[in-house]
């Protein structure tokens, strides 16, 4: 019995070890891959309805975890402009440095002393972290791959977003809404005095006034939608300008370099973002199921119909698609994207193996296609849990092979147009 009992632990320990390992390599899988990287911000418009609210949920939204978080500390600019935004924004770009800021953060740039480091390029290249270090920068032959592959995989997909959003009747309840807004004030201030004066009749009357303005407001916030254009720039990084930048503005962590330092300060010039494209859409019809006030409905409203503006850049412009990691079980094949990814029963994906040429540098190479199963697609868009929204629970998306064969759990799928 007592052997039995032994064997019995024994197992249920290799069991539950065996599942703790393949648990840690699926989220390896998950987490270790190489992403674009995004900093977004959102255009204010002062004196706009709901403007200010928009702007304060904006800040609130979390960037998607199939992009590295790449935001400044300059999230959001005033503009009156209704018409196209790209004056503006560059105007924007130019003012803050962005583009320079945008490299310097890739390098951990100190601004007190301009020294550098690749920790960040390591973490999120999933590189060596032995050779990730200043000898990379010397151009040694290795570390000439490595640079080159991170430039094009890391630095080269660095996009901004800047969003446009507005309260989609603005011009025809501003005037109205502004009204109710002052109303719920100055009728709140009717309820104090009448309950100091004892009149009941007044203070019904003010009450009921101040209910019907409160319901006015409630009217809006269920209907709440609204209009959002998506400009996308990309960093230009290549292998000249890169080795420009290593050449004449790195140094390591450490060490001092005066000269180096006022010359990345002083060039205005090299580092620039090109413009890639815009979308726009028209957020869907409120579900309020889930949401506990206005500002959970505010920001549900954006971060859904930005979650559609993404998917709109991505299918219009190639170098903006998010790959994303496989996880192989059996015949079982499934993914950590969903609706929030834009995926329909219609989607169909390619898959991509990683390989390594004999110098380090990264490719990709399709090996098959395959498409989500239409019951099996995750609901991950955001709040989806709170709306308790049919597949906010899955996880993952499965999905079923079209063409190709011995797929193997790391491989990475991208959709195709």
């Amino acid at each position: 019995m007592k052997k039995y009992i032994f064997f019995t632990l024994i197992f249920t320990f290799l069991l539950n070890f065996t599942n703790f390992a393949q648990r840690k390599r699926i989220d390896s899988l998950i987490t270790e891959y190489q992403r674009n990287s995004i900093y977004s911000v959102v255009i204010e418009h002062p004196g706009y309805m709901f403007g200010e609210e928009i702007k304060q949920e904006f800040f609130k939204i979390p960037v998607s975890d199939k992009y590295n978080d790449h935001n400044l500390s300059v999230r959001n600019f005033l503009s009156n402009n209704e018409d196209d935004q790209n004056e503006n924004i560059q105007a924007f770009l130019n003012r803050n440095y962005v583009s320079k800021r945008v490299v310097a953060r890739w390098f951990n740039r100190e601004m007190a002393t301009g020294a550098c480091d690749m920790n960040l390029i390591q973490t999120r290249g999933n590189y060596d972290a032995s050779i990730m270090d200043y000898n990379v920068a010397k151009q040694t032959a290795r570390g000439s791959v490595i640079l080159a592959d991170a430039g094009e995989q890391l630095l080269n997909n660095t996009f901004v977003i800047v969003n446009d959003i507005s309260y989609i009747d603005k011009e025809k309840r501003a005037k109205k809404t502004g009204v109710i807004f002052s109303a719920i004030a100055q009728t709140s201030q009717t309820v104090a005095e009448t309950s100091q004066n004892n009149d009941t009749k007044e203070l019904s009357q003010s009450i009921a006034d101040l209910s019907n303005t409160i319901s006015d407001i409630s009217d809006l916030i269920a209907g709440f939608t609204v209009n959002i254009t998506s400009y996308l720039y990309q960093l230009e990084w290549n292998e000249e300008n890169a080795a420009i930048f290593y050449n004449n503005y790195y140094f390591a962590k450490g060490e001092k370099n005066e000269a180096k330092k006022r010359a990345f300060e002083n060039d205005s010039n090299f580092f620039s973002l090109k413009y890639v494209g815009k979308y726009t859409v028209k957020s869907s019809k409120t579900v309020l199921r889930g949401t506990q006030s206005n500002e959970d409905v505010i920001r549900k409203v954006c971060a859904r119909a930005l979650d559609e503006n993404i998917v709109g850049l991505q299918r219009k412009f190639e170098a903006f698609k998010i790959k994303s990691p496989i996880i192989v079980n059996g015949d079982s094949i499934s993914s950590p994207i969903g609706m929030k990814e834009g995926i329909t029963f219609a989607s169909k994906f390619e898959v991509l193996e990683k390989i390594q040429d004999e110098n380090g540098k990264t490719h990709y190479k399709r090996v098959g296609i395959v498409k989500p199963i239409a019951y099996k697609i995750w609901d991950n868009r955001y709040m989806a849990m709170e709306e308790e929204a049919e597949n906010a629970n899955l996880q993952f998306t499965q999905f079923k092979v079209v063409s190709g064969k011995d797929f193997y759990s790391g491989m990475m799928i991208r959709e195709l147009k």
